[in-house]
């Protein structure tokens, strides 16, 4: 979905507003706006492949639902490599790549 979001050490910055957090007296925390961001300190690149946690499927709509340990670009999911197994060993390999526009990978 971000794939621009914290792609480097060089172009990752946060802000902050005052309703993010309060300390033990019901301070607000010191906002740190937008053109004010502070750059991240330590930034590490993401090298763990994503693993398939479950997944869902409805007979009556076709719906095949995903759900991932981490966000998945919808764009790089090839269905053409899903394939349901039945007890009796029988495979069936999804035949198409559905339509993208309203997909969700979570």
């Amino acid at each position: 979905q971000l794939r621009w979001l914290a792609v480097s050490n060089v172009s990752t910055f946060l802000s902050i507003t005052a309703l993010a957090a309060v300390d033990t007296s019901q301070n607000p925390i010191v906002p740190i706006f937008q053109q004010n961001a502070t750059a991240v300190s330590l930034w590490t690149p993401d090298t763990t492949s994503p693993v398939l946690l479950s997944f869902t499927f409805d007979e009556n709509t076709g719906i095949l639902v995903l759900t991932f340990d981490e966000t998945v670009q919808i764009s790089s999911f090839n269905a053409t490599t899903v394939t349901f197994t039945n007890l009796n060993g029988i495979n069936y390999t999804l035949q198409s790549q559905p339509p993208l526009q309203g997909a969700v990978l979570s």
